[in-house]
This record gives C-alpha cells, structure tokens and sequence, in this order.
C-alpha cells in the first residue's frame, strides 16, 4: 500500500513539474494567470520544435543518405563458398564478372539419353531380320503379317538409329554452344537459363525431324508411289491393272493412314487366320508400324505363337530364341509413332553443374561495404546534433522569446474590460 502511495505522489508531482514548468519566464516573475499560460504554451512549442529539428536530420542521414553507395570493395580469384558468403551478405550490392566474356556448355553441362528397350533389343538386329525376310519368300497372302515383317522390323530398327544419330548430333550442338558471361549469373539465374536452353534444342530437334518425316509420308501419298509388297496397290499380273488396297472400308487411293490388325494365316483359305496382337497393316510400311504398339514382344505366348509360324533354315543365319522386352511402355498402348516423335528417348538426364561454371568463369566481383556508410553515418549524426544544439536552438528559442514577450506586451496593454452589474431595486 505505501509503494502504490509514493507512486501515485511521484505520478502527481511530475504532471504538476510539467504542466507548471517555464522556459520564457518574466522578469520579475508574473501571477497573471492569462501571462503564465502564455510563456507555459511557448515552452511547449519551443520542445516540440525542438525535438522536430533534432530528430528529421537524423532520419534523413540513416535512411536518405544511406541509400547511395559510399564505398565499393573488389575481390578477384575468389572461390565458390566466398562467393556465396558475399551472395548472402550483399546480394543486391553484389555485382561479378566473368574473366572470359564466353564460355562453352560442354565444360558445365553433361548429357545422357536412355533409349526405348527396343532399340537395344534382338528384333532390330540383322540376324533377326534375316530370319523374317526368309520367311517373307514363301508362297503367302498379301496381307500375310511374314510378308512385311522383315520390312516393318528393319523400319524400327532404322527410326531407332536415326534416333539415336539425332541424339549424339544434339549433344555435339550443346557442346558447341557457348554461353554469355559477361555477366556472371547466379546459381538460380543460370539453372533457368541453361534449362530452357536445353528444352528448347531438344524441341527443335525433334519437331524438324517430325517435319521431315510428315514430308516424307505425305509425299509418298500424294505421288502414288507404288509399293513392291503391295501394301497399297495390289497388281494383277494377268490384266496388268492395279487396284487399291482397302483395310476396314478405307481405301488407300483416298487415305495413306489406312490400317487393320496384323495377321498370318494358317492354312490355304484366308478365313483361317491368327491375329497378332500389337501390329497392324497398313498402306505403307510406315503407316503400319506407326499404328502398332509392339505389345506381342512384351508378351511371351504372343512371340511364341507368332515363332511357331516361321521357318528357320538349318544354316546362313545366325539366330537365337528372342527374349521377351521385360520393361513396360510408359502407358498402356502406346503407339510406335508416339515413341518416334520422342526421338525414341525414354528418358534424358541433363548434369548442370555451377561449380565447373564458376571455375571457367574465374569473377571478379565487387559490392558496398555497408560498413563504412554506418561509420559516415554516425559520425554526420554528431555532426549534425552539436550544431543544431550550438546554433539553431538558441536562435529558435530566441525567437520564441520575442514573440512571448511581444504577446505579453500586448495583453498588459489592453484595457481592463468591466462587467456591468446589474442592481436590483426593492420597492
């Protein structure tokens, strides 16, 4: 209770310090009321102005003055952890450049290409389709699947390596390229940059080399081209006419991209026939292929029927019993066309490295020593406080000094103003 008592008298000696207290007193000491209240509302703004003056200079010197650079500290030969020290400390004063003003990708950059198990299987090697093309010159039906085997399997073996040469051309172009280092790029700039690099010579591989084929079957269309297996135009030998092959009510004089499910007969009649999952027939070898989604090699009761239909020759071809692929397609029935326009690529891996970038690129780099302007700072803050304190203060309280007493002079030389009194007369 005595603490909560001194308190409050404290509390209430200060506001009465306050509200009583004069810096523009007069001389001698006045106790009008009217007088007093006008040097205690002088010293009020006398304080207020004063703390304006003491403290906008300081704001301006911390947050106006320390926004132009003072000081600029160069580093060269500095390493990688160095620079990402300065990165963290300083990363928008920080500023490097390279010693080379280019430097090539293949000294930052590394590719791999991982192709479709197809293309490192046995069904495009040359023994195998040596065996098909056996088979292709027996006694057979057009549209005998082992009539166009050979042609189809020796197509896929020549998109895998067409594939494959695109690839090998496409990282010697990356090699080739050279990247703009006058500026030094950090890790998340240059990510992004190499990045859409990289896309963007991938797309333009593959798009020109889809262009080239779509011109290719187009053309082929368009000119009539007859095919020697009579995927398009069947020949009559004995009337010497052609007439167009038709698969399921299309007619390949009309459209290229007829196709029908592969098939291989197993007697005399066409009626007694066996389906060949994942293959089709079409008006070309291409169309055909393109249309297919190879799940018979992936299946290996479908490759064992399809074997069981084949002759194999006691000698003059080195084969052996293919395994089935044992990696699935990405999705369910994908067509071979789909893999062809991913240039066959299952997947690629690209290693950027900023590392091996930074070493070629060798910076020297330069940023603001924040330091230095702190120190300026402090030191114009001194400054600036003693000379407002020696000079600006007296003048401003002289000022206000003057108008007090101007105020002062004109309230004692007003005339007292009398209320009159009314009196009451009693009658």
């Amino acid at each position: 209770m005595n603490t909560r008592t001194e308190t409050s008298g404290f509390c209430n000696n200060c506001i009465h310090f306050l509200s009583n207290y004069n810096l523009f007193p007069s001389t001698p000491a006045s106790t009008n009321k009217r007088e007093l209240f006008v040097q205690q509302f002088s010293t009020v703004v006398y304080i207020l102005l004063s703390i304006c003056a003491l403290t906008l200079p300081c704001v301006y010197v911390l947050y106006c003055v320390n926004t132009e650079p003072l000081y600029v500290q160069t580093m060269g030969s500095i390493s990688l952890d160095q620079y990402y020290q300065l990165q963290s400390h300083s990363p928008t004063s920080l500023h490097c450049k390279c010693s080379k003003p280019l430097i090539a990708y293949k000294s930052f950059v590394k590719m791999e290409f991982h192709f479709y198990e197809i293309c490192s299987s046995y069904f495009i090697t040359d023994d195998w389709i040596k065996l098909l093309a056996i088979n292709s010159r027996a006694s057979l039906f057009d549209n005998d699947f082992r009539k166009t085997a050979a042609q189809t399997f020796q197509a896929l073996q020549m998109f895998c390596t067409w594939s494959k040469t695109l690839a090998a051309h496409q990282i010697e172009q990356i090699n080739a390229n050279e990247y703009n280092a006058a500026e030094m790029s950090s890790p998340a700039d240059f990510q992004i940059d190499i990045a859409l690099e990289l896309d963007r010579l991938r797309l333009s591989t593959k798009t020109s080399f889809k262009f080239s084929l779509d011109m290719i079957r187009k053309t082929t269309h368009i000119n009539g081209l007859f095919s020697a297996l009579k995927t398009n135009y069947a020949l009559n030998n004995t009337s010497v006419t052609i007439a167009p092959q038709s698969y399921n009510d299309c007619d390949c004089s009309l459209s290229s991209y007829c196709t029908q499910q592969a098939l291989m007969y197993s007697g005399p009649h066409v009626t007694q026939s066996i389906n060949i999952p994942g293959f089709y027939h079409g008006c070309t070898i291409i169309e055909g292929l393109f249309r297919s989604d190879l799940r018979c090699l992936y299946d290996r009761s479908c490759l064992i029927l399809f074997l069981s239909r084949l002759t194999f020759p006691a000698q003059g071809v080195h084969w052996k019993f293919p395994k089935p692929l044992s990696r699935i397609l990405p999705h369910n029935n994908v067509s071979v066309e789909i893999l062809v326009d991913t240039l066959m690529v299952e997947s690629w891996y690209s290693a950027i490295s900023y590392g091996d970038y930074f070493e070629q690129c060798n910076p020297t780099c330069s940023y603001l020593t924040l330091e230095n302007k702190w120190k300026y700072n402090t030191v114009g803050i001194i400054f600036i406080v003693s000379l407002i304190i020696g000079s600006i203060l007296p003048v401003l309280k002289l000022i206000i000094s003057m108008i007090t007493n101007l105020i002062l002079f004109c309230i004692r030389r007003a005339p007292n103003q009398v209320a009159p009194v009314m009196a009451t007369i009693h009658t």
